[in-house]
């Protein structure tokens, strides 16, 4: 008898399986699922973009890494407040040269148990919210995790301003979790809304937390705290500058120290990027995240407990790299006097000759 796939067998035996080509092309019988996809959407646009779109935002990628700039925060939580706080880098500046962007990537269970992001950027005017459940937006789970426990989401979205992608990592265990971290980068494309043609790019990273440690707390801590956890991103790499980059996500260890000081200082924060592991499985070299001083408040309340350093580090080739992180303090205890139970924050480094660079996001629990 003649099977569906167009092959003969003798009457009375079964017919071979039939097969079907999943997203990511390999081929499973009918009836079964197709493996997660890997993070690719996001780097694939990249790498196909014109020429002249790719060179925009390869730049971009550079500026974001922080040279000559320094990351930007949404507030931190003070004793009367309660919000999302986060630090981003990003290569949209303003003119003093600070990352202008200040995104968030909001981790929520719906009421069918189904795990979705929404990615909230705020400025002084304006609010921006892209959600992976809108209908312009196409979302997939993923599979290649920062760190166990973790979730993804890989999302695009092709709306009249432009093309969207992001992709977003979260330990959130359940709907109830209140207390969770949130990693996450994007690369945006304009679209000129006279001619509809695509110009110009935004690319950027944010690390973050629901439960912003309460930054009136910040000034009556002492002593160290040792915290560790994965840091995730995309590292870029050509031969000259005129050659195509070569684009990958990686996964990695971040390992940090705070010395909160005394009652006269807040003290400072350093540490380490360490364990990088690209995609196809090349080691990465060491990411050193410099000494930054912990932030009193400021003018505006709640602003404080924020931090700002330098990075630097050396290629495998003997090459010195350098650019600027940033973060925040998140998780508090039942005391006022307990040390923060997490850390979020972002970094970047590129070479002198902008053929290497690392962009990323950590976030690390207390140890």
């Amino acid at each position: 008898m003649t099977c569906p796939d167009g092959s003969t067998v003798p009457v009375g035996e079964q017919c071979p399986p039939q097969t079907m080509t999943c997203p990511d092309g390999s081929t499973v019988n009918v009836g079964e699922q197709c493996p997660p996809p890997t993070r690719s959407r996001m780097l694939n646009a990249a790498e196909m973009l014109s020429p002249s779109l790719a060179a925009d935002a390869i730049r971009n990628y550079l500026r974001a890494t922080g040279v000559g700039a320094r990351p930007r925060t949404r507030p931190t939580p003070t004793a009367i407040t309660s919000t999302f706080s986060s630090t981003t880098q990003s290569s949209n500046r303003r003119q003093d040269g600070r990352t202008e962007d200040r995104w968030v990537f909001q981790a929520e269970y719906d009421s069918n148990g189904q795990l979705f992001f929404t990615r909230s950027r705020r400025t002084s005017t304006r609010h921006f919210l892209s959600h992976s459940n809108d209908s312009a937006v196409t979302s997939n789970k993923l599979d290649d995790l920062p760190s166990p426990g973790w979730k993804g989401v890989e999302t695009e979205a092709d709306y009249t301003g432009g093309l969207v992608y992001w992709d977003a990592f979260s330990d959130i265990e359940d709907a109830q979790d209140a207390d969770y971290l949130t990693l996450g980068y994007w690369l945006i494309v304009g679209r000129d809304s006279n001619t509809g043609q695509l110009s110009g790019s935004i690319v950027g990273v944010s690390g973050g937390g629901s439960d912003g440690f309460m930054s009136d707390n910040l000034a009556g801590l002492t002593g160290t705290a040792s915290y560790e956890g994965p840091a995730t991103g995309v590292v870029m790499s050509r031969e000259n500058a005129t050659a195509a980059p070569d684009i990958l996500y990686f996964n990695a260890k971040a390992s940090l120290t705070a010395d909160f000081g005394d009652a006269a200082a807040f003290g400072s924060i350093s540490g380490r990027i360490i364990e990088g592991m690209t995609e196809e499985g090349d080691a990465l070299p060491e990411v050193t995240l410099g000494s930054a001083a912990i932030l009193p408040n400021s003018n505006i309340a709640g602003n404080g407990g924020n931090y700002f350093g330098d990075t630097s580090g050396m290629t495998d080739a003997g090459v010195a790299f350098s650019g600027k992180w940033g973060g925040k303090f998140y998780s508090n205890g039942a005391s006022a006097t307990d040390h923060p139970g997490s850390v979020a924050g972002t970094f970047g480094a590129k070479t002198a000759d902008d053929l290497q660079a690392i962009l990323g996001a950590f976030g690390a629990y207390k140890q």
